[in-house]
């Protein structure tokens, strides 16, 4: 999975908008929960590009 983001905060507050949505909240929870599982190792880059 790969987002391109302004600013690491956009992560947070996008998902708490798809949070406020309760089909959204629901579906969005099930698909994390199957990812989860799915994970064993997961490495992640935070990079600031100027």
């Amino acid at each position: 999975m790969k987002w391109v983001l302004d600013s690491i905060d956009y992560i947070d507050y996008e998902l708490g908008r798809i949070m406020e949505i309760p089909e959204a909240a629901a579906f969005f929870q099930g698909w994390q929960t199957k990812l989860n599982d799915m994970i064993h190792y997961a490495d992640g880059e935070t990079w600031t590009l100027v």
